[in-house]
């Protein structure tokens, strides 16, 4: 028989019971609510990065450490080098040309002794085109690594039509300078000499009065200058001396004549192994020289300048020094090209097109360009400084 007094403690004990149980309910209510919201939350987040994958043209390759292909995505499967058979699981010094997955290894090997990201320009042949591509790689979790591949062929086509359409256009500059020099040379220069001729011939009539005689005689010193200005602008467009004796003569006569003009102490130096070079080549250093002192004389504000030309290996240095200012704040931002004038794009482009780069380095004591270009395999070189 159960006692009066412990009913009350079954009921409390119920009572406990049934609370926790509403309890635990409720919670597992919430818990429930929470799971299906973070269900929603992850469905969401997939779509969302579904969408962000379809919206990339850029193709992702996830590796291990060893350069084993574990995971792939691209848009447009034509860009892939292989069928994703047959690089899945499989390293890619088994995939991509050797001396392309050389390349990405030591990329690897970067990333993951520094953990910043690297990248990797690199051109490959797809269904018989040159495509170009820029991998950016980074780490992915602990030992892995994921490459984003960008491709870039559209982008390099343009820029190789654009330098092709900038030399095009340096070419056709030079074409019209020779053009315009010829016409100077051939037909200003005479027409001037004839009439200092005819200024010399008037100075002989016996009835000319003293301010007649002075007026010819300051005619004919206007037409001597005249001529001789017009026939170094000639000299100075296209020297013919380039043509016939070759860079370095043509270089010694325009460094004589830079520094007559304009006061500025220039000398000039050239190894003995600096031969004849193909026009072309001769043509585009002359014109570096030239724009090279023009920034000198305009922008450096010294007063003297050093010009020198060797041969070291297989590649022809030309460098130009001044003892100027120097160019504030070069060092830290090379591409300011304006501080020194339109030429330096023009130079750039012309050792471009020859293959070759320039260097600007900037001082205290001034600025040194360092125009560097290959010299082409021997030949025979003909009169006109081309090789045959």
């Amino acid at each position: 028989m159960v006692s009066y007094i412990a009913i009350p403690a079954i009921i409390l004990v119920q009572t406990v019971l049934i609370a926790i149980l509403l309890f635990e309910r409720s919670r597992l209510g919430r818990l429930q609510s929470e799971r299906e919201k973070s269900a929603d939350a992850l469905k969401e987040s997939e779509a969302k990065n579904r969408a962000i994958l379809a919206a990339l043209p850029d193709m992702m390759f996830l590796l291990n450490e060893k350069g084993t292909y574990l995971d792939w995505y691209a848009q447009d499967t034509s860009n892939l080098y292989a069928p994703p058979e047959e690089f899945l699981g499989r390293n890619m010094r088994d995939v991509l040309p050797s001396q392309l997955a050389g390349i990405f290894a030591e990329k690897f090997r970067q990333v993951l002794s520094s953990a910043a990201p690297a990248s990797v320009e690199y051109s490959m042949v797809l269904q018989n085109e040159v495509r170009f591509f820029e991998a950016r790689i980074v780490r992915c979790g602990d030992r892995k690594l994921l490459s984003i591949v960008r491709d870039l062929t559209e982008k390099k086509r343009s820029e190789m039509e654009l330098q092709q359409l900038s030399s095009r256009l340096l070419s056709l500059q030079d074409d019209e300078r020779r053009r315009i020099a010829r016409e100077l040379h051939g037909t200003t220069a005479q027409n001037l000499f004839a009439v200092t001729i005819n200024l010399q011939n008037l100075k002989q009539q016996g009835n000319l009065t003293p301010t007649a005689i002075e007026i010819l005689n300051e005619c004919h010193d206007l037409c001597e200058r005249s001529l001789q200005e017009v026939r170094t602008l000639s000299y100075l467009l296209h020297p013919p001396e380039l043509k016939r004796t070759g860079l370095i003569p043509t270089l010694q006569w325009y460094v004589a004549g830079f520094a007559k003009r304009t006061g500025i102490a220039v000398t000039f130096e050239a190894t003995p192994d600096v031969d004849r070079l193909p026009a072309e080549m001769e043509v585009d250093l002359f014109r570096v020289v030239q724009e090279g002192l023009f920034n000198v004389f305009k922008h450096s504000g010294s007063r003297s300048a050093n010009v020198r030309v060797e041969k070291c290996r297989d590649e022809i240095v030309l460098r130009i020094k001044d003892s100027g200012n120097g160019l504030r704040n070069w060092n830290a931002h090379p591409e300011n090209g304006p501080q020194l004038g339109v030429g330096i794009p023009s130079i750039r482009e012309r050792l471009r097109r020859l293959g070759g780069n320039l260097r600007i380095e900037s001082h205290d004591d001034g600025v040194i360009l360092v125009a560097q270009v290959s010299v082409p395999p021997k030949g025979r070189v003909s009169a006109a400084g081309g090789r045959e």
